[in-house]
């Protein structure tokens, strides 16, 4: 009888055994808590990713369909040989792709630069070689490569003029992709209107463009007139893409790996908890067991 209210009492709401059982079930709650707010966390950010993903496809293709088709074939064929050769690293991306301009010189930039913003820019003039051979003997449309170990840049004196910008000021570029921008933008100035091109022009030769997109080459010939703002897309589309690809690479993606480690890890502590639950329960039962088995003998 001294053996079965022994047992009774280790077995009993208020004895050790069921204080850590108790504390077992606890602490599996609070672990499984946690892991239901990581994965939340995880679904959110994956949903994040599919509209950035879905940002980011909807801005290339818009991007290529500005481009001339010959254009186009020619730089999806160039980046999927670079990919399979595992040359990425001397294929550098366009013009465009590497560049930043402040929104209120987008459409001079543009209308500056035209077509030139989809030069494929390339390490040297034997990847440029090679690229250009591909295109040719497989017939995959036409490009132009920039190797920047041709590019000499040349030292300009612009005109110290209000209302007279030099374009290679406002074009932001990586220092490496420099000698590219000097090389498209490097004799255009960006002027406040039209009258200050003809007179920049004819004073020193330079080409001129208002922030509209009226044009006074160095020769003196002028072109605009009215100019669509929808025409001109591609760099405002080319920095909505830069930016939802970098969001994705710098935010979401280390964010996304974060929170699934956790979660991984909470789902091994939460088994584990689980395991040390079923033990703590296992050993109660057995216990209890020998509690009836106890009982029985004295009745």
């Amino acid at each position: 009888r001294a053996r079965r209210q022994a047992m009774e009492q280790q077995l009993g709401e208020g004895s050790a055994e069921a204080a850590k059982l108790r504390s077992a079930t606890e602490r599996l709650e609070r672990c499984s808590e946690r892991r239901r707010l990581l994965l939340q966390d995880k679904e959110q950010l994956l949903r994040r990713r599919g509209e950035l993903d879905r940002e980011a496809a909807t801005c290339q293709s818009r991007l290529d369909g500005t481009m001339p088709g010959p254009q186009r074939q020619a730089l999806a064929e160039v980046r999927k040989w670079a990919a399979a050769q595992g040359v990425q690293g001397e294929v550098l991306g366009t013009l465009l792709e590497v560049m930043v301009v402040p929104p209120d010189y987008a459409i001079a930039v543009e209308a500056a630069a035209g077509s030139a913003l989809f030069n494929l820019l390339v390490k040297d003039d034997t990847i440029a070689g090679r690229i250009i051979s591909l295109v040719r003997k497989g017939s995959l449309g036409s490009i132009v490569c920039t190797p920047l170990n041709r590019i000499a840049v040349r030292q300009r004196q612009y005109p110290q003029m209000s209302g007279v910008k030099p374009l290679v000021d406002v074009v932001a570029a990586p220092e490496w992709a420099k000698p590219a921008v000097h090389q498209v933008f490097g004799k255009i100035v960006v002027c406040s209107s039209l009258e200050l091109c003809d007179e920049v022009s004819r004073r020193h030769g330079l080409d001129a463009i208002t922030l509209d997109g009226d044009k006074v080459s160095g020769r003196g010939v002028l072109s605009g007139g009215y100019q669509d703002p929808t025409r001109f897309v591609r760099v405002g589309l080319a920095d909505k893409l830069r930016r939802a690809r970098e969001a994705l690479r710098q935010d979401v993606a280390p964010r996304l790996a974060e929170a699934e480690a956790r979660a991984r890890d909470a789902g091994e502590e939460l088994e584990t908890l689980h395991e040390a639950r079923r033990a703590l329960q296992e050993e109660r039962g057995r216990r209890r067991g020998e509690l009836q088995q106890a009982v029985a003998a004295l009745e």
